[in-house]
C-alpha cells in the first residue's frame, strides 16, 4: 500500500509563512514520509482565478494515481469548488478548513446538486 499524496491549497493573501500552520502541516505530513505539495498560488493579495486554476490542475495532475488529499484553507476552497464544477478533480479526499461562507465576497460557484454529487456519506 502506498501512502496518500497531499495537496495544500492556501487561501486569500497567504504567502506560506513559515509560522502558519498549513507551513507546519506540510512539514509534519513530509517528516512522516507522506509526499506534500504545497505550491505558493499566483498573486494571492489579488488573486485571479484563472490563475489559481491553472496551478491547482496542474498540481492535481503531478500527484498521480492512487489515494489524494487535498486541504484547502479559506478561499482554496473556493478554488476547490471551481475545480469540482469544472471537472478538473477525480476521487480526492477533502478536508476544508475555514472555508468562506455563503455570501462571502468570493461565493462558492458550486450548486447544492453539484456539492450533493461530489459528496458521499461515509461507510459504515
Amino acid at each position: 500500500m502506498t501512502s496518500p499524496r497531499v495537496l495544500i491549497l492556501h487561501g486569500f493573501q497567504h504567502h506560506r509563512d513559515q509560522g502558519h500552520w498549513l507551513w507546519w502541516l506540510a512539514e509534519e505530513l513530509r517528516r512522516i514520509h507522506i509526499p506534500v505539495q504545497y505550491p505558493q498560488l499566483p498573486n494571492p493579495d489579488h488573486p485571479v482565478p484563472s490563475e489559481w486554476i491553472n496551478v491547482a490542475r496542474d498540481e492535481l495532475a503531478m500527484l498521480g494515481e492512487g489515494e489524494r488529499v487535498v486541504v484547502t484553507h479559506s478561499l482554496g476552497g473556493v478554488l476547490w469548488s471551481h475545480l469540482v464544477q469544472l471537472g478538473l478533480t477525480s476521487n480526492e479526499r477533502v478536508l476544508m478548513v475555514a472555508p468562506l461562507a455563503t455570501g462571502s465576497t468570493a461565493p462558492s460557484p458550486i450548486s447544492p446538486e453539484t456539492w450533493a454529487r461530489t459528496t458521499s456519506t461515509p461507510q459504515e
